[in-house]
């Protein structure tokens, strides 16, 4: 298949053939299979005489079927049978770069030549039986059946809900469809770049950089995210760019495939900002048990002092006054730790007036 897709390129046959690996692929199983017939059914070269019926010859047969096939496709025979001498010579190469011995390998030749000779008997006689006005109407029917198939294409393409952009090989814009010219330009008729010819020709406002690295890779494709403003909108999108998949080497361009995946960001920074809140929230909950446990203490002995005093509240005024002393100490003491529990950098004063005066005078009859 590589050999006679190289020999078409070469001669010039590609503008005129498919694309696809698989048609390449399906022509050589074809005439594989039908080679493999004409060998079962006539172990020895074919010979050709005036009055011989060729319809009868799996070959000949062969060539018919595809003279039909090909000549409403708007080849003419000239070009038909010009590509088919190369699809023998690589036949012929097959047998010539194998490891038969040689004279298995010259009648392996002469077998192809003749089964060749065989198809183009059958081309001719496809052709000639057809006159001017049956060509006319095959062709009209052909070109019928191509233009729904282009507009049955077309209209997938357009109703694709991702959006599609088709660039050349300079990364200039050949066709959009619906979803990337809403993006673009902001239309939203379905066709506008195929037949209006909006935005056909002008360069992609992005994704240069990525462009030039994939022309310059043997990569087929390229993958990554991407942030984009539309509209005076912030929008993120996942973008995938493919190389056309030409085994011709006619159509060498990019496909470029964007998926919205603004909603979805959106939605995983909530996310994240509720986690932070949540991890935050949880802190601040922590933080103030250990707080209130910490200012408990304290607060409990404050609360214990007082009612220690509702127990000695008719005891003589001097050992009350002396039970206030401890107690003053006890409750500042309390009040200190509160406060670097509040202010870790937190100093406490210097002793309290009265705790002075009790300590170095004793208590008087008005304390």
């Amino acid at each position: 298949m590589r050999r006679i897709l190289a020999y078409a390129k070469e001669n010039g046959f590609t503008p005129y053939t498919s694309t696809l690996a698989e048609a390449w692929r399906a022509s050589i199983v074809g005439l594989t299979d039908n080679l493999v017939a004409s060998i079962k059914a006539r172990p020895e070269p074919a010979e050709f005489t005036p009055h011989q019926d060729y319809t009868a010859d799996p070959g000949t047969a062969f060539g018919v079927l595809e003279a039909e096939r090909h000549r409403s496709r708007g080849i003419d025979l000239g070009m038909f049978m010009g590509l088919m001498k190369y699809y023998r010579q690589s036949y012929l190469d097959l047998v010539k770069e194998s490891e038969l011995d040689t004279q298995l390998s010259a009648k392996a030749c002469d077998y192809i030549i003749r089964y060749f000779d065989s198809i183009e008997l059958g081309f001719v006689t496809e052709w000639l039986s057809f006159s001017s006005e049956d060509l006319n109407k095959e062709l009209q029917h052909s070109n019928r059946q191509m233009t729904l198939e282009k507009n049955k294409y077309l209209t997938i393409f357009e109703s694709q809900p991702l959006p599609a952009i088709l660039l050349d090989q300079d990364g200039l814009i050949e066709n959009t469809n619906n979803a990337s010219s809403e993006i673009l330009s902001g239309l939203e008729v379905s066709g506008a770049t195929y037949y209006g010819g909006k935005l056909r020709g002008e360069r992609l406002p992005f994704f240069k950089d990525e462009l030039a690295q994939l022309a310059q890779s043997d990569q087929t494709k390229l993958s990554f995210e991407a942030e984009l403003e539309i509209k005076g909108v912030q929008r993120y999108f996942s973008v995938q760019i493919n190389k056309m998949l030409d085994v011709s080497d006619k159509f060498t361009g990019y496909v470029v495939i964007l998926m919205d995946l603004t909603e979805i960001k959106r939605a995983e920074a909530l996310q994240i900002e509720a986690e932070r809140r949540k991890v935050e929230l949880l802190t601040i909950r922590a933080a103030a048990g250990t707080t209130a446990h910490e200012i408990n203490n304290p607060l409990t002995g404050i609360i214990g002092v007082f009612e220690e005093f509702k127990d000695y509240q008719d005891q003589a005024s001097v050992e009350l006054a002396q039970m206030g002393l401890v107690a003053a100490r006890r409750i500042k003491h309390s009040v200190e730790k509160m406060a670097s529990i509040e202010n870790p950098e937190y100093k406490p004063y210097m002793k309290d007036r009265v705790i002075l005066d009790l300590e170095n005078t004793g208590p008087s009859q008005d304390t």
